[in-house]
């Protein structure tokens, strides 16, 4: 998994936060970060990720697939053997 040469952080992750910049409406939806979308969807723009085709995110009209801790997991799993600087979460909110 590539490094945003920027920010030091996984590009995916810069991928999934702008997806949810992008568009208010994705923030709106009912149960963001609670509902679990269907496995298959999740599987399906996984496999775009992974392909670094992060236009996938573009054509993805369910913030719940993006949202769930799935797709993250998964993505994490199929990265490449790279040592990643230790981040916290306060490092990454204000990368944006």
């Amino acid at each position: 998994m590539e490094l945003h040469e920027d920010k030091q952080i996984p590009v995916v992750i810069v991928e999934l936060i702008n997806y949810f910049k992008s568009s208010n409406e994705h923030l709106d939806e009912q149960g963001i970060f609670r509902k679990a979308p269907r496995e298959y969807d999740i599987k399906e723009l996984e496999k775009q990720l992974i392909l670094k085709n992060y236009k996938a995110l573009d054509l993805c009209d369910d913030p719940h697939i993006v949202a769930g801790k799935y797709l993250i997991n998964s993505c994490f799993r199929h990265k490449d053997t790279i040592t990643y600087p230790k981040i916290s979460f306060v490092t990454i909110n204000f990368c944006f």
